[in-house]
């Protein structure tokens, strides 16, 4: 992904790329950063132990543009082919140039890119390719950003034309007022806890693309409107090796949002007598003003640390110092702590639940849509708010919400009914590309689910509690119906594991 700021707009770019382009490509990359002010290589972007498909989902999500590079090697990889597959629903009659491909040689371009008229990067140099990507993407620039002393009528005219085919978002944290916002029936006990005196730390926790981070996002929101300040962190972004780089980012993005005063504290102002990751937070939180809660997304990051337990420690620690202060009456804050975890918090504490934070807060396991909940959820387009639909959209997401948005999406794009999909899933499991590899890679990066997987049979009785049957089920891809039977739980994961 690629972030080009000029002095009028920002936006980003996600270039697509087979590794046998990769010298053309870095020269394209510098091509386009010589015409803008900053240009972000994704390679030096994503770091050792990122989750790939994760952060190819985020870019994707978060790019207003697509640069496809395209040559023989690139049409057979998958990657790629997941990557323009993807970006295609978003802009199926190609009104905003999402995609813009660039043909490096010769070689047989698939139908439904066939009809994007293409750079021809066979011919020219890479600087003349670079100016064509440019010129595209400053015409929808410029629609978007027309001056406002320009004709209204125009102006909406063009935002018109450059809006996209529907108001459906895929992937991240769904927006507070976006129709795909669907009120989920842990949030009420959720923000009580949040609220209450006697409670300091709360995770939400359950499988990815699942709704933690809007749900997360949702209490963060009702938090601010009750006039208390917020925070909130991607813990999978902060780039750290240990405890130390790991609380010293918290803080320094702590710093950014305003939630202390006098800027990160140097190591050397602080007491000896502590250890060094603790002394940072101490004098940390000294001058904030007010209850606060800082939201940890992505907290099942710490794995990745070489030492954990400070950080487990110092959290805990301070939440302790937060009850004290509360219990004197002082006027400083309280603090309360809101964490996002993949896994199940217990599990995050690697033998030092003494010292936890978590065993003195309260879980919510996110789970799957009900159908009261994706019935709310059809409930907002017109167009699909027929009962008939309900089972549809069940049988094609079972209830998983970023495979309902992505239905919906396609639906409303692509004038393909509800019910083909979910009667026909073979055929428009390339629509769904990009949850399912999610999922895909979750399994063959856990042995445990992968062995679970391979033993799985519909309708088998399972042991509930059993290890490997467990992964199953937080990762949301079976379900068990009012037999304690166990099934597959929609038909898109059946043909995209071969079950």
């Amino acid at each position: 992904m690629y972030e080009f700021n000029t002095a009028t707009y920002a936006f980003h770019i996600f270039l697509s790329h087979n590794g046998a382009q990769k010298p053309y490509a870095r020269e394209l990359v510098s091509a386009l950063r010589s015409r803008a002010l900053s240009v972000f290589f994704d390679e030096d972007c994503v770091l050792p132990g990122d989750d790939v498909v994760h952060t190819i989902e985020v870019a994707l999500a978060q790019s207003r543009h697509v640069v496809l590079v395209l040559s023989a090697e690139a049409l057979g990889s998958r990657w790629v082919t997941l990557e323009w597959t993807s970006s295609l629903h978003r802009d199926p009659d190609a009104a905003a140039r999402s995609i813009i491909p660039v043909v490096t040689d010769s070689c047989r371009v698939p139908l439904t890119l066939a009809r994007l008229k293409f750079v021809d990067a066979r011919i020219g140099t890479t600087e003349a390719h670079a100016e064509e990507v440019l010129r595209s993407i400053d015409l929808n620039a410029a629609r978007r950003h027309i001056d406002a002393s320009a004709d209204q009528t125009a102006a909406r005219s063009i935002e018109e034309s450059a809006k996209p085919t529907s108001s459906v978002q895929l992937g991240g944290s769904v927006p507070q007022d976006s129709p795909l916002y669907v009120v989920r029936h842990q949030e009420e006990s959720l923000h009580v806890r949040l609220f209450e005196n006697s409670t300091t730390a709360l995770s939400v926790w359950g499988p990815r693309q699942m709704g933690k981070s809007s749900m997360i996002g949702r209490a963060l929101h009702v938090a601010r409107a009750k006039g208390v300040q917020t925070a909130r962190i991607d813990c999978s972004t902060l780039g750290a090796a240990d405890a130390a780089q790991f609380l010293a980012a918290i803080a320094d993005e702590l710093s950014d949002q305003g939630i202390y005063y006098d800027g990160p504290p140097s190591f050397e102002q602080l007491s000896e007598s502590l250890p060094l990751a603790t002394r940072y937070f101490r004098r940390l939180f000294r001058n904030v003003a007010g209850p606060t809660i800082v939201a940890l997304d992505e907290f099942d990051y710490i794995r990745r640390l070489e030492d954990a337990e400070p950080v487990l420690g110092t959290l805990r620690g301070l939440l302790d110092d937060s009850v004290r202060v509360r219990e004197q009456r002082d006027r400083r804050a309280t603090i309360k702590l809101l964490f996002g975890c993949y896994e199940h918090p217990v599990r995050l504490e690697d033998g030092y639940s003494h010292r936890s934070p978590f065993n003195i807060g309260f879980h919510f396991r996110i789970e799957p849509l009900d159908r009261e909940e994706l019935s709310a959820l059809l409930a907002v387009f017109p167009a699909l708010h027929d009962p008939a639909n309900l089972e549809a959209l069940w049988n094609i997401c079972g209830g998983h919400p970023y495979l309902a948005q992505q239905a919906i999406h396609v639906t409303l794009t692509a004038n393909i009914s509800l019910e083909s999909i979910s009667s026909d899933p073979r055929t428009y499991i390339g629509h769904f590309a990009m949850p399912l590899m999610t999922l895909r890679h979750q399994l063959d990066s856990d042995p445990e689910a992968t062995a679970a997987l391979a033993g799985f049979t519909d309708g088998a009785e399972y042991e509930r509690q059993g290890r490997q049957f467990s992964k199953l089920l937080e990762l949301g891809l079976v379900h068990e119906d009012d037999h304690g039977r166990f099934w597959f739980a929609n038909a898109l994961f059946r043909v995209a594991f071969g079950k």
